[in-house]
């Protein structure tokens, strides 16, 4: 089914944890694309798990996806005894529009969410009070410009909340270009 990458450790292979039909997992060639790689040689030597499923969603409010990514987080947690305390989610385009989901759906449960470059769905502020968050847009493009407008705002709706989240624009980076 996939691998889960254990800080520098060898991966694990994760058929065991889970498996379902909605969720594929990252393999190492694409990981460097998005350049989780990064995080994995930054924190070398680091405990960490990386869970980096890959979706066919279309829709985020409707379907299993949002329950099977959280029983696949539970499942690994459990299986490591992570602290929930340092559950931390992060998402690009149609991902981070996930992210807001997921946050919404399930406030208290992340420490910290970082969606990048996609607006929110429809959530509520008052969801978000307990996760700190960092969204991430460009400001190129159509779609970019739109997708900063609304995360701003929505950012401002966080703190006004009594939130703690913060907006960073990549100056001349379109929806493509945010991530590399």
């Amino acid at each position: 089914l996939g691998t889960i990458s254990i800080g520098n450790t060898p991966s694990k292979n994760v058929s065991e944890f889970y498996d379902s039909e909605d969720i594929g997992f990252v393999k190492p060639d694409i990981i460097s694309d998005f350049q989780i790689d990064y995080i994995v040689n930054k924190h070398n030597g680091e405990k960490f798990i990386l869970v980096a499923p890959v979706t066919n969603v279309k829709s985020w409010t409707s379907g299993s996806i949002p329950t099977s990514l959280k029983d696949l987080i539970d499942t690994v947690g459990n299986t490591y005894s992570i602290d929930k305390n340092r559950i931390y989610i992060i998402g690009f385009s149609r991902g981070a529009t996930g992210v807001w989901y997921m946050v919404n759906k399930y406030p208290n449960y992340f420490a910290a969410a970082m969606p990048v470059s996609n607006c929110p769905p429809g959530v509520s502020a008052n969801n978000f009070k307990n996760t700190k968050v960092r969204a991430i847009s460009g400001n190129v493009g159509d779609f970019e410009v739109q997708c900063n407008k609304c995360m701003s705002s929505f950012v401002n709706s966080i703190n006004s909340a009594g939130g703690s989240a913060e907006m960073i624009t990549h100056k001349g980076a379109g929806h493509t270009s945010i991530i590399t």
